[in-house]
């Protein structure tokens, strides 16, 4: 009995999966840099910034920005600060 319901649950499952829709997204954007400085040996500050777009093959569809600041010492990141 227990097997029958395995097996049951397995053909559900892959004939479930056989009959789904495809998601299919496209995301664009840029990102940059803006500001960079090293303020003492093998420590540095940079701010950052991001915006981008993505439609997908349903009604889904958005854009994004960000923003942060980021210290880095002896090439470690140390502090992220996001907007």
């Amino acid at each position: 009995m227990k097997y029958k319901i395995v097996l049951i649950f397995s053909v559900y499952f892959l004939i479930n999966k056989l009959f789904s829709a495809e998601f299919e997204w496209t995301l664009t954007g840029k990102d940059e840099y803006p500001f960079f400085e090293e303020y003492e040996k093998d420590k540095m500050f940079m701010l950052y910034k991001n915006e981008g777009q993505f439609t997908t093959n349903t009604t889904l569809f958005g854009t994004q920005f960000a923003a942060a600041s980021i210290e880095m010492i002896n090439g470690n990141k140390l502090k992220t600060y996001l907007q």
